[in-house]
């Protein structure tokens, strides 16, 4: 008598510990359903804001389309493998490559391909570096080099907070 009364404690526990299991899945798959919901809608008004500045600046609707839609795309996300190297998207050089993109690469339709082109492959590759230590040494090592370029050439103010891309002088 008293094994089975044990059994059914056991089983209490178990099945108590499923349905806490999938509440909380529930109100974990609630939260990122917001999370996504409130990360569009301040992406949509972003755009409006850029598209509506461009069209008052004169340019074409369909670049200012394009250039308000990358915009408000690029304010949302980090440059993934630098983030994935440098550990945070609050890293100066993350701020440094995302700076870049914002000011330099997006001022052209080449760079405005270029950016689109790493949304669709940096997220996998981010992952991959961020999983080994090696890859990501060595891409650390690469992205330096890129940094140093950069603001060596000024294209990159780093001492500045108003930054801005600028010519290179050759």
């Amino acid at each position: 008598m008293l094994g089975g009364g044990f059994v059914g404690i056991i089983a209490g526990f178990l099945i108590a510990g499923i349905l806490i299991g999938y509440v909380s899945s529930i109100e974990e798959q609630d939260r990122r359903e917001k999370e996504r919901a409130e990360k569009e809608a301040r992406r949509t008004k972003r755009y409006a804001k850029k598209y509506d500045e461009l069209i008052a600046a004169g340019m074409d609707a369909e670049e200012a389309e394009v250039k308000a839609d990358l915009h408000a795309k690029s304010m949302d996300s980090a440059c993934f493998i630098a983030t994935a190297v440098y550990g945070s998207s609050a890293a100066s050089e993350v701020i440094l490559f995302r700076q870049w993109r914002d000011e330099c690469l997006l001022s052209f339709p080449l760079g405005r391909v270029l950016v689109k082109t790493y949304y669709a492959a940096s997220p996998h590759v981010a992952g991959a570096v961020e999983r080994n230590l090696v890859a990501r040494r060595m891409t650390r090592a690469v992205l330096r080099i890129v940094l140093k370029l950069l603001v060596s050439k000024q294209v990159l103010a780093a001492e500045s907070k108003e930054g801005g891309c600028t010519k290179t002088q050759e």
